[in-house]
């Protein structure tokens, strides 16, 4: 079988790179579809990679121009880019075309029935409240809903998410669930132990947007009692996607400046295993999520977890095992559960142990691809 898989802007490369193996493993023939990458960003030069989409927008003349002016120009790109990729699957001929995100609903709509021509199309909807509400995509947002229904089938990973999308009134009947697999941290539990020290390391991962929830990270650093204060630290790391201003002005404003460390930029891969493996715990004060590739790469190193009661983090972690599940926008909450780890380092540990053994629950990649492509067969 041959599948096109398509990512324009590259969201989610971590997962798209273990699908392709997946897929690949189960004797499928795989091209993933992306935007042109500069040489320093990750999928650049693998072989199941084309990049077709806004092509001399990965120079830096374009990276550096106001973002409003930006991504106009990527709108616009946006729409000969899909007409060259109806080009590209007509030669390539493909027995299915996997769309990991449709990122300009509005104008993607259009494309979809023609794309449909060619062979059935699947979307993996990996955010059931479409780019999790974030405020700087409204224009994304339009249509993000209604163009669900424009594909034959939906892939999503978490029962909650079938909730929600069979309460915008789509047909159980086309989503199915596959599980989102374990993704490769570069480093594993045994070598990433260590005695935790006086001071409790915290860390918050990944690209900094509203619902990630620093904000109730950094309440929560304030609302503990002072001598924990003392005992622990935390590390902010990822670039952001949205003003960073406010949140400096609340950890001001809080007075708990000196314990968080902001590294604002992209991490690149090969840096991610040590910077978890000096992590003593993992915060995910998330307001919205389905699943989570920070969740499924952490899993590897064995650190306790604290999150939000919601999505993949309520059905794959058990509260006071793997670590501790708040409500959403609880900084109090999370203050308590920063305390009980804090407080208690053998927990800290065991509870880590348990994070690192949910490596076994979880499918292989290989299994993911022959359930992926079972649905492909199905939405003929």
């Amino acid at each position: 079988m041959r599948v096109a898989l398509i990512d324009p802007s590259l969201f989610t490369w971590p997962y798209d790179r273990a699908l392709v193996e997946g897929l690949k493993s189960n004797g499928h023939d795989v091209i993933l579809f992306t935007k042109y990458l500069s040489e320093d960003e990750q999928g650049k030069g693998q072989p199941n990679v084309r990049e077709i989409f806004y092509p001399g927008l990965q120079m830096k003349f374009f990276k550096n121009l106001p973002k409003p002016v930006f991504l106009s120009i990527k709108g616009v790109s946006h729409f000969f880019s899909l007409i060259i990729l109806w080009f590209h699957l007509k030669f390539y001929k493909p027995d299915a075309i996997h769309f990991q995100w449709a990122p300009l609903p509005i104008m993607d709509r259009f494309f979809i029935p023609l794309f449909k021509l060619i062979a059935p199309t699947v979307l993996t909807v990996h955010d059931s409240s479409p780019f999790n509400n974030n405020p700087s995509a409204a224009m994304q947002r339009i249509g993000a809903i209604k163009i669900f229904n424009s594909f034959d089938h939906l892939i999503v990973h978490t029962k909650s998410a079938v909730q929600a999308l069979t309460e915008y009134g789509l047909n159980k009947e086309k989503i199915s669930i596959v599980p989102h697999g374990f993704l490769e941290s570069g480093i594993d539990a045994a070598t990433a132990k260590r005695s935790i020290p006086p001071v409790m390391n915290f860390l918050l991962f990944g690209q900094i947007k509203p619902y990630k929830g620093v904000d109730v990270l950094i309440k929560a650093v304030a609302a503990l009692p002072a001598d924990l204060r003392e005992k622990c630290h935390v590390h902010i790391v990822g670039k952001p996607q949205m003003d960073m201003e406010p949140l400096f002005a609340i950890a001001k404003d809080l007075g708990v400046e000196s314990s968080i460390a902001w590294d604002l930029r992209f991490i690149n891969d090969d840096e991610i295993g040590d910077l978890f493996s000096k992590a003593d715990a993992m915060v995910l004060p998330y307001r919205e999520i389905d699943a989570s590739g920070v969740l499924m790469q952490l899993i590897s190193v064995g650190k306790p977890v604290i999150a939000s009661r919601i999505g993949l983090f309520a059905e794959l972690l058990e509260d006071g095992k793997h670590g501790y599940l708040i409500e959403q926008d609880d900084h109090a909450g999370l203050a308590k559960a920063m305390s009980l780890l804090i407080n208690d380092h053998k927990l800290c540990t065991t509870m880590g142990e348990h994070v690192s053994e949910l490596q076994n629950s979880l499918p292989s990649w290989k299994d993911i691809g022959k359930m992926t492509s079972d649905i492909y067969v199905k939405s003929v």
